[in-house]
């Protein structure tokens, strides 16, 4: 519904069957209502939207663990941008059909903590032992560190992920996948945070995330 202004000579702001007026810069404008807006077939344009729309896709696919793992940004609830800027910006590639993950540069994390250091991974198809570093210089505190492992199948787009009961100073811990992150190729990540309050942000540290490799489940 439209609002007359002291009469039509001087403006109506709103619609009015299919005639929109509104109020810009001191004047008033009229147009015509579209019911339609046509999107531009671009390529570029195009990728623009997929690119978005498989970011979000993804991220629906685990949205706790993302809102976890983002949590000591500085303002909480811009989580869920942080984390599709990072998919976009760095993860998806390609152009419009051809759009795909880069598998070592999907992040689940970001924050000041440190990342686990040098993960190898020995597979016995479904049951992983995972092995990482842990130097002597690290601080007591650090070495306490609690890690979350992620397991994440691209063509089922099935993320499954657990906080390990081994702390980073026990150096290897054995992992069994479940049956519904499905077969294929499973690619593995890994980030850590400590129960210590990090006194600027009152929250605990937690680690860029880490690409522990991929393996092959049949």
């Amino acid at each position: 519904m439209g609002r007359i202004n002291s009469g039509v000579s001087n403006g109506f702001e709103g619609r009015v069957g299919n005639v929109v007026g509104y109020f810009s810069e001191g004047k008033y404008f009229l147009r015509i209502h579209r019911k339609t807006i046509k999107s531009s077939k671009s390529v570029s344009a195009m990728t623009v939207r997929a690119r978005f729309l498989k970011g979000q896709e993804f991220i629906k696919c685990a949205p706790v663990l993302f809102r976890f793992g983002y949590s000591t940004i500085e303002e909480p609830s811009t989580w869920y941008s942080k984390a599709l800027g990072s998919l976009l910006r760095d993860a998806i590639q390609g152009s419009f059909p051809d759009l795909c993950f880069e598998p070592s540069k999907i992040t689940f994390s970001t924050g000041e903590g440190i990342p686990l250091l040098n993960p190898r991974v020995v597979s016995d198809n479904w049951v992983l032992t995972l092995n990482w570093d842990a130097p002597n210089e690290l601080l007591h505190n650090t070495t306490r560190d609690r890690i979350i492992f992620i397991a994440c199948n691209l063509e089922t787009k099935k993320i499954w992920f657990i906080e390990l009961a081994e702390q980073r100073i026990d150096q290897c811990a054995e992992i069994t996948l479940p049956a519904s992150i499905g077969k294929g190729t499973i690619h593995l990540y890994a980030f850590t945070f400590s129960l210590i309050i990090n006194s600027y942000s009152d929250r605990g540290f937690i680690s860029p995330t880490t690409y522990c490799g991929s393996v092959l489940l049949a």
